[in-house]
């Protein structure tokens, strides 16, 4: 219970509340604008303190217990949790939540397990845990994309699939170009991030640690592997997500579906 009262006692409730002025911003101009989203904005900015609130302290139990179970089972619900919310967003796809466990599975093993492999990170949870969450963060987000793009594809070219599966193409075939074409454009936020970051924009994890009074150059050198470590997470996940979902809309036999 100590713990808990020194996390209440080091917040800044002044800062905090000051700081709700910036949610005020955004809900006065929904309000003007008439676009109905001061419930959801107001709803969201409460979701994001209770959830960080309770994260907190969460990570300050398994900071001092240094538990590998734990912190395994802690990045089990993280990519679940991920998967979950990627998933709702695809309702029209078929085990929509199976592909998103799936897809969030292997890419986080993938890139936080090189991280750890090749000694690029230290396996201290103080560490490891953040990192995960920022892939696994950034995977539900290329996920959701790779639904949206996929399905939009299929039923915009339902009538060319066809004709390529009439003319003796298999599925994967007739869906090569537009896997192809639904990538290119999921992943196409993430390769402009990477060519504006340092020139117009300072990200996060830099910013923090800047702030927090970390060197320079370590911070650096953090976002660094953050962003590769999102650029292999974000490719991943659309790989995994778009093939896996394309195949949820033709038979064994190769028809389409929908």
């Amino acid at each position: 219970m100590s713990g808990f009262a020194t996390i209440w006692q080091d917040l800044n409730w002044q800062q905090i509340i000051t700081a709700l002025l910036l949610v005020g911003v955004a809900v006065a101009l929904s309000y003007k604008q008439k676009l109905g989203l001061e419930k959801s904005f107001l709803i969201g900015a409460a979701r994001v303190f209770v959830q960080l609130m309770v994260v907190g302290s969460v990570l300050t139990i398994v900071f001092d217990l240094k538990s590998p179970e734990l912190i395994l089972f802690m990045l089990t619900v993280m990519v679940a949790v991920g998967a979950w919310t990627c998933s709702r967003s695809a309702p029209e796809v078929p085990h929509a939540l199976v592909i998103s466990f799936i897809a969030m599975s292997v890419a986080t093993l993938l890139s936080v397990g090189l991280l750890l492999i090749l000694s690029i990170i230290p396996t201290e949870p103080r560490t490891l845990i953040p990192l995960a969450g920022i892939a696994i963060g950034n995977g539900a987000s290329i996920g959701t994309l790779t639904f949206g793009r996929v399905t939009d594809e299929i039923q915009a070219n339902k009538a060319r699939i066809e004709a390529a599966l009439c003319l003796g193409a298999t599925s994967s075939q007739a869906m090569q170009k537009h896997l192809q074409l639904s990538m290119k454009r999921t992943l196409a936020p993430t390769l402009v991030s990477l060519k504006l970051v340092g020139i117009v924009h300072l990200p996060g994890a830099m910013t923090g640690m800047i702030i927090a009074g970390a060197p320079v150059f370590k911070a650096v050198f953090i976002q660094v592997v953050v962003f590769y470590l999102l650029l292999c997470q974000a490719t991943v996940v659309s790989t995994i997500v778009s093939h896996l979902t394309a195949r949820r809309f033709f038979s064994r036999d190769h028809r389409l579906l929908v």
